[in-house]
């Protein structure tokens, strides 16, 4: 309870100074106010929530959190590591400004939500695809990254399609020459990728619509992959952010 009001704590004073607070970790608790990410917003909120020692940078994001985390390693400097737990990799909802550059959004489209027989939506199908989009314009520029990836995604996440993004944008870097990343893949894993022993949510709002949808997931085979996916988080934050 301490470290809840420690946070908003420090909310509010990053309001009083004009800054924008981010949250990278849950996709409903990010507030970007106005929406334009400078060096200050991103990085000081980041320094001051967490206390970071260095001399590198780890971010671990969940949804528009690691949508968030990635732009933040394409921009800013000393973030080494990234984790992006079924996040996009290009603009969603909204515009992401660094200095004079703007990265547009994916276009969204609610009409082609797909009803469940339970009458809950599908929104998996909303979003241009940034990959046939002319000049990939939407796309977060990771070529400019010094960061390592780790891109963990959900073969049955129904809100953003993590595992197409993840699996598309290495090749991008590959064709680059860079080989900073991986792909961590869970079949029967829905768009929540939580701590292990945490619920299974394989119904919510949808982040965006606000509407209930389905986010995707079955228990046996998402529980399993928490347990394997936070040790390997883990593992990966320590490879590249100890310095032994």
């Amino acid at each position: 309870m301490r470290l809840k009001y420690r946070f908003q704590d420090r909310e509010k004073q990053h309001r009083a100074r004009g800054q924008s607070w981010v949250n990278t970790h849950r996709s409903d608790l990010y507030r970007i106010r106005p929406p334009k990410f400078t060096s200050a917003a991103l990085a000081g909120s980041f320094l001051y929530s967490f206390w970071v020692k260095g001399p590198g940078v780890g971010l671990l994001g969940f949804s528009k959190g690691g949508e968030v985390s990635l732009a933040m390693a394409a921009f800013l400097k000393n973030i080494m590591a990234v984790v992006s737990l079924n996040g996009p990799v290009a603009a969603t909802c909204i515009p992401l400004c660094y200095k004079d550059k703007t990265i547009p959004t994916l276009t969204l489209y609610e009409h082609k939500a797909k009803a469940t027989n339970s009458k809950i939506l599908d929104y998996s199908d909303v979003l241009d695809d940034p990959f046939q989009a002319p000049g990939n314009q939407s796309l977060i520029p990771l070529e400019k990254a010094e960061a390592q990836f780790l891109f963990i995604v959900g073969q049955d996440d129904r809100v953003v399609k993590s595992e197409y993004y993840a699996t598309e944008v290495c090749k991008l870097l590959q064709a680059q020459g860079k080989e900073n990343f991986q792909i961590l893949s869970y079949p029967g894993t829905g768009h929540c990728i939580d701590p292990p022993f945490f619920p299974l949510y394989p119904i919510g709002s949808h982040p965006v619509f606000h509407k209930r949808a389905v986010l995707g997931g079955e228990l046996r085979v998402y529980s399993k992959a928490q347990v394997h996916a936070w040790s390997q988080i883990q593992a990966f934050f320590k490879k590249y952010l100890i310095v032994k």
